[in-house]
């Protein structure tokens, strides 16, 4: 009986010190935070100027958005690890389909990842772009 008490006394402590260890969910630093945000398309030796955008982020709302001339819808996909945070795009237009997958992973005050993008187009062959994602927390979020 006394081994039996000292083992589930082994069996609490470890399942407790296992629970410790395991990665906390995805929590970006709640505030404003500035991406720079460079691309390029797939298969076309031209260099674009990155350009920078600013973004109050929260725990409910961590997606940047990036630029384009349609506006983009971002759904998260919540997979089963807590980083990198997912998200689906869709900046579809009556001219073209647009659809891709962003990746994030945030570390304290920084971040980095990309978004790639597949623009399929009456008039043009399929398109494939990336955009990488640099990012660092600025502040707490104007007023």
């Amino acid at each position: 009986m006394k081994y039996l008490i000292a083992a589930l006394a082994l069996l609490s402590t470890t399942s407790a010190l296992a629970a410790a260890a395991e990665p906390t969910p995805f929590m970006p630093k709640e505030g404003l935070w500035r991406f720079t945000v460079s691309y390029r398309l797939m298969g076309i030796p031209q260099e674009f100027s990155d350009y920078q955008i600013e973004q109050c982020l929260s725990p409910s709302d961590a997606i940047p958005h990036i630029e384009r001339h349609t506006e983009c819808s971002h759904t998260p996909h919540h997979g089963f690890m807590p980083q990198p945070l997912l998200w689906f795009v869709d900046c579809s237009s009556d001219e073209e389909l647009v659809h891709g997958q962003g990746r994030l992973h945030f570390m304290g005050d920084r971040a980095h990842g990309n978004v790639f993008m597949q623009v399929l187009a009456n008039t043009n062959p399929p398109q494939a772009m990336v955009f990488e994602l640099e990012g660092r927390y600025v502040g707490a979020c104007p007023e």
